[in-house]
């Protein structure tokens, strides 16, 4: 179980509050693996930040920060943005969705209807 231990899994709603973020980077991942997409996680040399998941769609690599809130940053994004200069980046959170020059904020709920698009470019 992941080095969960059975107290942890016994005291309910605890659960999801320690171990959320790992709970959401599941279910993302859930979600990329139901359509044969391939993720990778990326880290810098430095190991100061990092990607929690990089793809391959319509020949792009897009890099995938999940955040388990609806409050987000986006520093490991915007650092990986600035080296590589993706053509696009996406966050998944429980905000809504967003908009911005270089990055797209997915909804949770609508991570899945991104992955079936048949083209980034349709929905920029």
């Amino acid at each position: 179980m992941g080095g969960i231990t059975p107290e942890i899994l016994l005291r309910g709603d605890q659960m999801f509050t320690e171990f959320r973020g790992v709970i959401t980077e599941q279910f993302v991942l859930q979600q990329l693996t139901s359509q044969k997409q391939q993720a990778f996680y990326w880290t810098p040399d430095s190991g100061e930040s990092e990607i929690d998941f990089v793809i391959q769609k319509d020949g792009l690599a897009i890099p995938i920060e999940v955040k388990s809130s609806v409050s987000v940053r986006y520093r490991s994004l915007r650092g990986y943005y600035d080296k590589y200069k993706p053509e696009i980046c996406i966050r998944t959170s429980l905000a809504g969705y967003e908009s911005r020059d270089w990055m797209r904020n997915i909804p949770l709920y609508g991570i899945l209807g991104w992955v079936q698009q048949n083209s980034l470019h349709l929905h920029l």
